[in-house]
């Protein structure tokens, strides 16, 4: 079995405590090789701490985007790391087709609760609306279930978790039928270019030998995937006469009622049951309202982009996040 003997989670940069003041895990199943860990916002006296996340999104987006040092020498030329952020992600306006919110997102839960690093920064070299459309949501390195494995990631933002499940399965697909050696080639031979400077010198130098002439076939795959849905019934949760630890009991109900694990089953089985050549950690944050969460999640990453999320522009929450 091939290890490079490095602990990949030393080059981690998102803390799960701060996770836990804006996320709880409400469920969790596993079943085979589909793992899922159902999360919440987190809920306090007030109700969800939407205004808490909006903040920490603001804060953490341009960690994303760069490497620790980067931001560093950004500052260094008195430069703000944000605004360089922004402009580089390069937001749509059409706000639900943007893929950037979700893909920061799958990055943060990734890194944060299991300690598995980004391992390019692919969002930097991202030319335009089209090169978005192709390729994983992040490329992640590190052990998952006691072995070192590649993480080929994606993140859907939907607005029913049936539509949001299919569409994942169907992205994921690609890395598994017929024309999956070319699919993974294309993805590694980017990585290189915008590797992650937050990973230490001798882990660039093994991803190196992994990424180039069939070294990553030594390795297993497992497909983080984030999949965030408008789940109605959470509006009714917020009720000033029950306590916090009712509602989260109520909202852990909802979600195991559910049954991720059959809707995913349902999925693979349509074609796509190739896949289970590799472990699927699904990652899944309902909201109470889809759009609302959108806007304000966006609008705190990304300022100036409020007055562009026009009423008009406004449409039901069927429309996808760019597919990826």
């Amino acid at each position: 079995m091939t290890s490079s003997g490095a602990d990949w989670s030393d080059s981690t940069i998102i803390k799960s405590s701060e996770l836990d003041n804006f996320f709880y895990e409400s469920m969790d199943d596993e079943d085979e090789n589909v793992i899922i860990h159902g999360y919440s916002i987190k809920v306090l006296e007030s109700g969800f701490n939407y205004s808490g996340l909006e903040e920490y999104l603001g804060d953490k987006f341009a960690d994303y985007v760069f490497p620790s040092k980067k931001k560093q020498e950004l500052l260094d030329k008195g430069k703000s790391p944000a605004v360089r952020a922004q402009q580089k992600a390069g937001f749509n306006k059409d706000y639900q087709r943007d893929g950037n919110l979700g893909e920061f997102l799958l990055f943060l839960l990734v890194d944060g609760y299991f300690d598995i690093p980004m391992i390019s920064h692919k969002i930097i070299y991202k030319q335009n609306y089209q090169h978005e459309v192709y390729g994983s949501d992040n490329l992640f390195f590190g052990e998952f279930k006691d072995r070192e494995h590649i993480g080929v990631g994606e993140a859907k933002i939907y607005g029913g978790i049936t539509d949001g499940v299919r569409a994942a399965v169907e992205s994921i697909g690609d890395f598994h039928n017929e024309n999956s050696r070319r699919y993974m080639e294309q993805e590694l031979s980017l990585a290189p270019k915008n590797i992650s400077r937050n990973l230490n010198e001798q882990q660039i130098d093994y991803l190196a030998d992994v990424m180039v002439d069939g070294g990553y076939s030594d390795f297993p795959i497992f497909h983080p995937v984030f999949i965030c849905y408008g789940q109605e019934d959470l509006k009714d949760v917020e009720d000033v006469t029950k306590s916090i630890d009712e509602i989260e009991d109520e909202i852990s109900e909802i979600l195991k009622d559910e049954d991720y694990i059959s809707k995913i089953d349902n999925q693979v089985e349509q074609g796509h049951h190739r896949i289970n050549r590799a472990h699927l950690l699904f990652l899944i944050l309902p909201v109470a309202d889809l759009d609302e969460f959108r806007k304000r999640m966006l609008t705190s990453i990304v300022p100036g982009i409020g007055p562009a999320i026009s009423p008009e522009d406004d449409s039901d929450d069927s429309k996808t996040e760019v597919e990826s």
